[in-house]
């Protein structure tokens, strides 16, 4: 992927989605890879490369917030 900096208008916007839909992503999404892009989960993998890979084709000029979404025994584990 492009190295493209996030400001920081769009690193406060992501950080405000992930606080308002954690609960979500760890039902629906535990111990996957997930790319967030204008609030939304726009690509789903196993791997960090597999979603990189869905995300480089979208040609998005905005990078997306790309992560794993923690199990809850990798919750439990931080606890």
């Amino acid at each position: 992927m492009n190295e493209t900096k996030l400001n920081s208008s769009v690193v406060e916007a992501y950080d405000q989605w992930m606080a308002s839909h954690s609960n979500e992503l760890f039902q629906r999404y535990a111990g996957k890879v997930v790319a967030v892009y204008q609030g939304k989960v726009i690509e789903v993998g196993d791997t960090l490369q597999q979603v990189y890979e869905k995300v480089d084709a979208r040609h998005l000029t905005v990078p997306p917030l790309v992560f794993e979404v923690p199990t809850e025994k990798d919750l439990v584990s931080i606890l």
